[in-house]
């Protein structure tokens, strides 16, 4: 039978709780929608990156958002006055020393090791400047396997103000949309590193036109752009089993 994805009971207030990633950047860029208010205030784990931190402070000290429990990534580029007032609201500040590593692979690690709440959704690091959006993209692909095996402990659904993008693994999956929250227009990315003899198939239901969607070889990515037809759809990715990639599915 494989999976069911849900993927848009992220916008449904009373669906479940969640944990949160706050993922900025050093532009003002964000995408951010009012939505992503209630969805952190709602988290029961709340990290930020430095840059996030920041950009959240003056609203954290008016009440509008509520605190992070954490924060990581370079702690030392806040001021003094920044980490004093979040060391005052009982926020954890960890410093990142792996220069190797992403922020949003530090958040989403420290949420793991946290057993937090799935789901794991992440607002922005899909706006601003591209090798931003090609990280968090490659972040997003690595934590797909932060647990042991290549099936993550909990879904990542990355949201800005257009995209609400995340990963698929190896197998059948259905999914249920609420297609008053979508344009009806849906991309699915495989993305890998196959050898040249590999590729990856990708089958599809629901979708117009109705058809297999191109092989992609070594290292390719194929975009689509098709219509839903229906409230649900189902997808069924396949490559070489001593291979693990997953694919990223973007929602409009």
């Amino acid at each position: 039978m494989g999976s069911v994805v849900r993927p848009l009971e992220v916008f449904t207030k009373t669906a479940y709780r969640n944990s949160c990633v706050w993922l900025g950047t050093c532009t003002a860029l964000s995408g951010e929608r009012p939505c992503w208010q209630w969805i952190w205030n709602g988290a029961d784990h709340r990290i930020a990156n430095d840059n996030g931190a920041v950009a959240m402070e003056h609203r954290v000290r008016a009440a509008e958002l509520n605190c992070p429990t954490i924060i990581t990534g370079n702690i030392n580029s806040l001021g003094e006055l920044t980490k004093k007032f979040y060391r005052e609201k009982q926020c954890h500040l960890a410093q990142e020393t792996d220069e190797c590593r992403t922020d949003l692979i530090a958040c989403l690690e420290l949420l793991h090791h946290a057993k937090a709440a799935p789901p794991n959704i992440v607002l922005g690091g899909l706006s601003g400047r591209l090798d931003h959006t090609l990280a968090t993209l490659h972040s997003l692909v690595q934590a797909h396997s932060l647990a042991s095996g290549s099936t993550p402990s909990s879904p990542i659904y990355v949201l800005d103000g257009d995209n609400l993008m995340f990963c698929l693994a190896q197998g059948a999956h259905r999914f249920h949309l609420d297609r008053a929250h979508l344009t009806d227009v849906c991309g699915i990315v495989p993305i890998t590193q196959l050898p040249k003899e590999g590729s990856i198939n990708v089958r599809q239901s629901n979708f117009r036109p109705k058809r297999e969607l191109p092989r992609v070889a070594s290292a390719g990515i194929s975009i689509t752009s098709l219509s839903l037809s229906a409230p649900s759809f189902r997808l069924r990715m396949s490559w070489p089993a001593t291979k693990s990639p997953c694919s990223a599915a973007s929602l409009d």
